[in-house]
């Protein structure tokens, strides 16, 4: 890791050797007592992965049920189709090989 630093701002910048090495950013964020009181009783080295988790599934979920969100507009404009000839069509594949 390799690290350069902004005196004029104060600021220290870190920057992998390599691309696949993960960089790590601090921010600030505001939080409220009770959420404080939740991660307070993490252990401080704990806490920012604890976070981390916390957000990456939260973008998870959140990346799908826009996704969700996407499709049920999409599937409002195409024509409807019966089970049947959905089912016709899985046949048609698999006596295709696919």
């Amino acid at each position: 890791m390799c690290f350069n630093c902004d005196s004029a701002r104060g600021s220290v910048y870190a920057y992998p050797h390599h691309e696949t090495e993960a960089v790590s950013r601090r921010i600030n964020v505001i939080i409220d007592d009770d959420t404080w009181r939740l991660l307070e009783k993490i252990p401080s080295g704990e806490r920012s992965r604890t976070v981390n988790q916390a957000l990456r599934i939260w973008a998870q979920r959140r990346r799908r049920r826009d996704a969700v969100a996407d499709m049920d507009a999409l599937r409002t404009q195409l024509p409807k189709v019966s089970t049947a000839e959905v089912v016709r069509w899985i046949r048609e594949d698999r006596e295709h090989g696919h």
